[in-house]
């Protein structure tokens, strides 16, 4: 259902809907019962969720986390104030992995995120609920964020569209963060007309947010050309490989270029490394203000220092923790250079390789995922990486910026996988036409 198709009676019916389906899925942590909102604009009555980490001051803002449990902000993020300004209805806030560090929604203070394909399955994190939440067809659109492929692997997991834009072309003012350089705000939606909409509301230029871009590229006509990841597509489950090869059949008819290309393995397999040394580092440095003092639930006789462990030890799970310790080390004088540094420096190196086939109607293809979604008891709360590239590779675009989707492409014993589309950098309105194009060809009615 579109945002079009909204009237104020849908939109509350919706909203009962929701708050039933979230006793059996837990997408929402928070439920807005104010959510109506009187502006006219192109999402007039149109529900639509934000992920948790994404501060409003109609709704408290806790990041799935014990720390913030009570944390009421007195603002809210320039995506969400853009988004009223529209129309639209704030309905609620969606589950995720505490603090964004996770892949799988289960590690939340609320409990886990339900996949409402099999509710045995994980959903993928961070941005659990938001992709459940329009999964569910509950809402037309959900903004999430996205540091390592939080957006687009659940995404592919509930059969949705998940979108991360070129990085600093949405603001991120408002938004907790993990990893600044990595953060990017995106969408989670279940149409190409209304992706398109919210994308331009929420890119618009904020003065609030330095790091922001304002340079987006126009589309431009077809034909496309598309390379096809081949270290990917060669680890990837026989049955996602079987529907590539008639995808690229399909596509090779209509004359469009495809090409297979192999990047340098031994490069690749260092990606997680990479992720997890800039990520955590960065994560050290932002979470610093979780302390007991600004945002204290414990302990308030207690020296500074024994205030710190007091509260860290109580209110953040033991996959935070570890993740803050590693970040720490990192950036320690003594490790600091052999580290984090050289971190970036291979970073940089991913990067260069990444990018230098692409221009404006050149984009990368691959499975978004190796496989459909895992089993929950078969999979640790904390998954580290594996070596496989076809787990690790939507990172790349988040270590160079570039813009990336995931769209539906087909099941497996009725559980989805998607597809993914890495674009040029600022080339966000080429790729999303591009996926759309991909879409029609797939089959999928997504229009």
């Amino acid at each position: 259902m579109k945002a079009k198709d909204y009237n104020e009676n849908l939109l509350k019916l919706k909203f009962e809907v929701a708050k039933e389906l979230n006793k059996k899925y837990n997408f929402v942590t928070n439920f807005n019962d104010n959510y109506y909102n009187d502006k006219e604009g192109i999402f007039k009555n149109t529900p639509i969720y934000i992920k948790d980490n994404l501060v409003t001051k109609d709704i408290k803002t806790t990041a799935a986390s014990k720390f913030l449990l009570d944390y009421q902000s007195p603002f809210d993020a320039s995506v969400v104030k853009y988004l009223k300004d529209e129309g639209a209805c704030i309905v609620g806030k969606t589950n995720m992995d505490e603090l964004a560090m996770g892949a799988n929604g289960k590690n939340s203070v609320f409990g886990p995120c339900i996949n409402p394909f099999d509710d045995t399955r994980v959903v993928g994190g961070s941005s659990s609920g938001s992709a459940v939440a329009v999964a569910l067809d509950l809402a037309p659109l959900a903004i999430a964020s996205d540091t390592g492929d939080s957006i687009r692997r659940p995404a592919s997991f509930t059969n949705t569209i998940g979108f991360k834009p070129s990085y600093g072309l949405v603001s991120r003012f408002g938004l907790i963060p993990y990893a600044d350089s990595l953060d990017t705000i995106g969408i989670i939606a279940n149409n190409y007309f209304d992706l398109r909409n919210c994308f331009r509301i929420i890119s618009k230029k904020d003065s609030n947010d330095l790091s922001q871009q304002a340079i987006v590229k126009k589309a431009n006509q077809e034909p496309y050309k598309f390379i096809i990841f081949k270290n990917c597509y060669d680890e990837v489950s026989s049955y996602i490989k079987s529907e590539m090869d008639d995808l690229i059949k399909q596509l090779k008819k209509k004359e469009i270029e495809v090409i297979f290309k192999e990047y340098d393995s031994e490069l690749l397999k260092v990606i997680p490394t990479v992720y997890y040394l800039i990520a955590n580092a960065e994560a050290s440095s932002n979470l610093a203000s979780l302390q007991g003092v600004t945002f204290a639930r414990n302990g308030y006789d207690l020296d500074y220092q024994d205030l710190i462990k007091e509260n860290r030890s109580q209110n953040l799970s033991s996959l935070v923790k570890r993740r803050l310790v590693i970040g720490t080390h990192s950036l320690n004088q003594d490790h600091y250079s052999s580290s984090y540094l050289k971190a970036c420096k291979v970073r940089r190196m991913l990067n260069n390789m990444y990018q230098k086939d692409l221009d404006d109607n050149t984009f990368i293809l691959a499975p978004t995922t190796n496989k459909v979604a895992s089993y929950s008891d078969q999979v640790e709360d904390d998954l580290m990486f594996s070596d496989a590239v076809s787990e690790n590779h939507l990172i790349l675009a988040n270590f160079s910026g570039q813009p990336s989707i995931s769209i539906p492409f087909s099941f497996k014993n009725k559980m989805p996988y998607g597809l993914s589309l890495t674009g040029s950098l600022y080339n966000d309105n080429n790729l999303i036409n591009a996926a759309e194009f991909l879409a029609k060809i797939i089959g999928d009615d997504y229009e």
